[in-house]
């Protein structure tokens, strides 16, 4: 308070507001209930959230040992799991209330880290929506996984008998040379023929175990549909918090202004204090 400022003046002031602390009391309380009627009429949202462990695709038994996560960039994965193709493959589940768009706008996808594990997350104001959009996400990202691990595998296996074909191919003209070699050239081709067979049941022996490869690049941790959660505060908690607050305001201005004398009023500490 400045030096100017005369004790009449002071005690005016505080006449003031013990005369409208009812004033005071009245419009605190009016506006904890306009905000709680605020938080009613607002639509609440509900966020569900889908947890998918990602694996390498990799067919080639060299990579065997080797950490999976060094073999992963999650941070790739996480921006394909919110691409347009796995947005429309999705949506196809979804009922016509939830277009691609909107499935964009209200999904994120995170990635924790040190984890080969994608957090894939849909939000919707209905909870059944926002559980199978969640799940819907999740499914998609798996199949396209899965999709592209038998296109690693299929084109693997198609260059294995590619090769193969080559060996047959070579076999088949050693052997019409046998059949026209003198004794001199005949244990000369024999052996080449010899050499192509084992090349060939080389070739077969590779193709045999990626036939019986059961790959799984992406797998659902739950595979039954993940429980909507309430992201925006209920009105009963935020009138409860509003009158609340009201309340804490008034006591300090109550504290400050009407209890205190005009010593205590010149102290702006007062008005901190609960």
């Amino acid at each position: 308070m400045s030096e100017d400022t005369s004790p009449t003046d002071v005690r005016t002031f505080l006449s003031i507001l013990r005369t409208n602390a009812w004033w005071i009391l009245l419009l605190s309380v009016a506006g904890a209930v306009a905000a709680g009627l605020l938080s009613y009429m607002q639509t609440p949202d509900y966020e569900a959230v889908a947890k998918v462990v990602v694996r390498p695709i990799s067919s080639s038994p060299a990579l065997e040992g080797i950490p999976e996560s060094s073999l992963l960039s999650m941070e790739t994965e996480r921006e394909i799991a919110l691409s347009p193709p796995i947005i429309e493959i999705a949506s196809r589940s979804l009922p016509n209330s939830i277009g691609e768009r909107q499935l964009l706008e209200h999904s994120k996808v995170e990635a924790p880290t040190e984890t080969q594990v994608l957090q894939i997350s849909f939000s919707s104001p209905v909870p059944q929506y926002a559980s199978e959009g969640a799940l819907a996400l999740a499914e998609a990202y798996v199949g396209h996984r899965q999709l592209e691990a038998a296109k690693v595998i299929g084109a693997t296996v198609q260059g294995y008998h590619k090769q193969i074909k080559q060996v047959q191919s070579q076999l088949a003209g050693r052997r019409r040379l046998l059949s026209k070699a003198g004794a001199g050239r005949k244990g000369q081709i024999q052996v080449q023929i010899q050499s192509l067979n084992t090349r060939l049941g080389a070739l077969h022996g590779e193709i045999a175990p990626l036939l019986a490869l059961q790959t799984d690049p992406a797998e659902l941790l739950i595979s039954e549909t993940p429980e909507p959660v309430r992201t925006t505060q209920s009105p009963l908690a935020s009138s409860i918090m509003g009158f609340f607050s009201s309340r804490r305001s008034l006591h300090g201005v109550s504290r400050c202004f009407v209890i205190h004398s005009a010593k205590d009023f010149a102290n702006p500490a007062c008005c901190d204090r609960p």
